[in-house]
């Protein structure tokens, strides 16, 4: 996971502590910490991820978050 982008989206908004205690927590790339931050920033999660199996290993993780997954070409 990108700690840099977790801290753009949490912004100056008090309430998104949540999102900034993952941003310092969380594990890279692991499925288990892609659910985990699910649950604190809700529905509609997007990844993009240049490991095209990470969609088929959150989907095992957790089916029911709603994460989507997206492979993107390394540069």
């Amino acid at each position: 996971m990108n700690f840099w982008l977790l801290q753009l989206h949490a912004g100056l908004d008090p309430g998104a502590f949540p999102i900034r205690v993952a941003a310092y927590g969380l594990g890279a790339g692991a499925a288990a910490s892609l659910c985990t931050l699910a649950g604190v920033v809700g529905p509609g999660l997007q990844v993009l991820s240049a490991d095209a199996r990470l969609a088929t290993e959150v989907g095992q993780a957790c089916p029911s978050a709603g994460i989507e997954v997206e492979a993107v070409p390394a540069h």
